[in-house]
């Protein structure tokens, strides 16, 4: 259903800018992760 497919995407969004935010904790390059 689209309900799930919405709370699917935000649920992957929510994941990928905690990534981003624990390796600028770490002091990670944001770069790194994405490639």
């Amino acid at each position: 259903s689209d309900s799930e497919l919405i709370a699917y995407r935000f649920s992957m969004m929510a994941s990928f800018s905690e990534g981003l935010i624990l390796s600028q904790k770490v002091g990670l390059d944001p770069n790194v992760l994405i490639e």
